[in-house]
């Protein structure tokens, strides 16, 4: 029975109410699929086309904007290169100005040590033929001040063989008439002989 009323229902036509349809909406359902839709008016399309335009004049200026930023910015590293090569130079001058300098001291001061050097001799030498009684060897040194206490300590050593050569000359008496004797080799005394020997020539 409920299958009969199915069939029924299914067979019955069903009246439908006419509806209004914009012609828009009539237009797209007599638009066969596969169709173009409609061509927009040209007031539409100018509008299109000048959107577009100054779409890629805006990408455009934007580029031309990276452009001059990228060139802006090899100016700038380029002027802080030359900036650099500049300072590097100076610093070069400066290196070998120093370097010069340097050289310059170093000719003086071994100058002044040469000079120094041949005062000291001088002074030494002086200072030996105003004592003949102290023997070369004695005053040795490389400067004033060490030839002073090299001086000091001869005088001292002079002054103790002179005072044991008087005492010892208060005990012995040579003989008068005495043969010369010959030269002795005194290569081989001490220094204190040798200022016994001198002192006794005197």
């Amino acid at each position: 029975m409920a299958e009969d009323i199915t069939k029924a229902l299914e067979t019955e036509p069903v009246e439908t109410s006419p509806v209004e349809m914009s012609p828009a909406i009539m237009l797209e359902e007599n638009t066969p699929e596969g169709d173009e839709p409609t061509e927009l008016s040209p007031e539409d399309r100018i509008f299109e086309l000048e959107a577009a335009l100054t779409e890629r004049d805006a990408r455009i200026q934007g580029l031309v904007d990276t452009q001059t930023q990228h060139a802006q910015h090899v100016v700038a590293l380029e002027e802080s290169l030359a900036q650099r090569d500049t300072r590097i130079g100076e610093m070069e001058a400066d290196l070998n100005q120093g370097e010069s300098t340097l050289k310059e001291r170093q000719e003086r001061v071994e100058e002044v040590e040469s000079q120094l050097t041949r005062a000291v001799a001088l002074y030494r030498t002086s200072l030996l033929a105003a004592e003949p009684e102290i023997l070369e060897e004695m005053v040795q040194g490389t400067t004033v001040e060490e030839i002073d206490a090299s001086l000091a300590r001869a005088r001292q050593m002079v002054e103790q063989v002179r005072t044991q050569m008087e005492s010892q000359a208060s005990q012995e008496r040579i003989p008068f008439g005495a043969p010369v004797r010959s030269a002795p080799d005194i290569s081989g005394l001490s220094p204190q002989e040798k200022i016994l020997l001198g002192l006794s020539r005197k």
